[in-house]
């Protein structure tokens, strides 16, 4: 009984072309347990932990302790399973922020507003001579600022003090400054077409100084979009003139880990200067989610190592899979990840014993890679996924099966039975008794109504000589 790969599938376009599919709301593990060299299971749902003031922009650990701007609210998150909130002081402003841990304070950018909180007071930065804030760091004892053109060293002594002898640029490209990143000691200033490397030299003036044998000459296009990541860093952007990626920065230069497909999604994205990244790391994977306006995608680092091939999944919100993703910001404190919902001011706990996100239903589906037989036709009597029925279930709980002969055009759903819950022994199966002509893909869905395991489809053929 052939079996067909699960990971990823292909699709065909109007504009003849094979188009890579992957799996959305399924995460893609590579192990090796005897029925094939990976399988898919259900993405972690969300429980709700607590609430907040407002709908949640970013999180970070400071002093032990989550905090979190939720509306135009800094506040503290306690841990312990209560989930308390505590009003720390008002921020103001919209959309995402930036921190940056230092000695005894927590920098924040709050729109383009700087703020500092020290445990006890949070206190606006408003020398005049800041500007705007766009992105911050912390380098070697001292805080850096970025408004888009230069690069703003705070006083190392009073780091709500600007001095305007403090000012410094990117050298290498006359680049609009879209972030600051430190990281082993040198400060990674990122431009619209370069990178540059500017290590810390200290003195009464701008404490920077260029490094321009190591600059990488591929830009990025926001402040959110880089992140630590891989004991390097990840970034989405370009050189000039060219089309967006998604890149890992290494040994002086960047290696790109989006594929086709995922550098489609990044062209058609509608805000490219909004995408923020992500950063998941547990159970021996470290995920890089890279958010857009209708949909975030993932690359799984450890899978792609195992595999050898790049391993990607979608990630969206809704039965019918036509939200945004809803689970973000997810900061790992006190032995669990506690996230923000992008729809209300609910925080969650990351819950693999679930895939419903805040109580809500969440769909799943995936394509699968052509079955060929070598230009000739061929008559499917049986498909069987194999896996992990009956775990988490709520109760009925039915998978959906479709096929296309094309890559385009698919046939009517048809549905089977996961069985009742504990039914572990249950075959998930489908009697189409179809002929197809010369190729064609599989399609599946079902919801979190069931958690979904599946290590591999089994199809039962019968060649045909034309």
């Amino acid at each position: 009984m052939p079996q067909i790969p699960l990971l990823s599938g292909i699709r065909t376009s109007q504009r003849a072309d094979f188009v890579q599919t992957y799996p959305v709301n399924l995460d893609p593990v590579s192990l090796d347990q005897g029925i094939s060299k990976g399988y898919l299971r259900s993405t972690a749902g969300a429980t709700t932990f607590g609430t907040g003031p407002g709908i949640g922009r970013g999180g970070i650990v400071f002093n032990d302790a989550l905090h979190r701007v939720m509306g135009t609210k800094l506040v503290k998150i306690d841990g312990s399973g209560n989930g308390n909130v505590t009003v720390l002081g008002d921020v103001g402003g919209s959309g995402q922020c930036s921190f940056a841990l230092g000695f005894g304070r927590l920098a924040i950018r709050s729109s383009t507003n700087y703020w500092y909180w020290d445990g006890a007071t949070l206190v606006q930065v408003t020398d005049p001579d800041l500007g705007q804030c766009i992105d911050l760091a912390w380098l070697n004892g001292q805080y850096f600022s970025t408004d888009g053109t230069y690069v703003i060293a705070t006083d190392i002594n009073d780091p709500t003090s600007v001095n305007p002898v403090r000012y410094g640029s990117a050298e290498s490209d006359p680049d609009k400054v879209t972030g600051l990143l430190p990281l082993r000691g040198e400060m990674y200033v990122f431009g619209k077409s370069s990178i540059e490397v500017q290590n810390y030299v200290g003195g009464s003036n701008f404490p920077l100084q260029s490094n321009p044998g190591a600059t990488i000459p591929i830009g990025c296009v926001g402040p959110l979009a880089k992140i630590l990541f891989a004991e390097s860093f990840a970034f989405v952007g370009a050189a000039r003139n060219d089309g967006l990626a998604v890149w890992i920065a290494s040994g002086g230069g960047a290696t790109k880990i989006s594929t086709r497909s995922i550098d489609d999604l990044l062209a058609a994205e509608v805000n490219p200067a909004g995408i923020q990244l992500e950063r998941r790391v547990s159970r021996d994977e470290q995920k890089l989610i890279v958010h857009l306006s209708d949909r975030s995608v993932a690359f799984y680092r450890n899978a792609t190592e195992k595999s050898g091939v790049p391993v990607w999944q979608e990630l969206r919100s809704g039965r019918q899979m036509d939200k945004p993703y809803r689970l973000r910001n997810a900061v790992y404190v006190d032995g669990q990840w506690i996230c923000e919902d992008l729809e209300s001011n609910k925080l969650g706990l990351l819950d693999e014993a679930t895939g419903e996100q805040f109580g809500e239903a969440v769909g799943w589906s995936f394509q699968t890679e052509f079955a060929y037989n070598q230009a000739n036709g061929f008559i499917v009597h049986g498909l069987e996924l194999v896996g992990l029925p009956g775990r988490g279930q709520t109760g009925d709980a039915s998978a959906f099966m479709s096929y296309s002969k094309d890559g385009q055009v698919w046939s009517q759903e048809r549905a089977v039975s996961l069985g009742q819950p504990n039914q572990r022994q249950k075959r998930v199966q489908w009697r189409p008794h179809s002929r197809m002509g010369n190729y064609a893909g599989f399609r599946f869905r079902g919801d979190s109504s069931a958690l979904a395991g599946w290590a591999a489809l089994e199809a039962t053929v019968e060649p045909l000589a034309v």
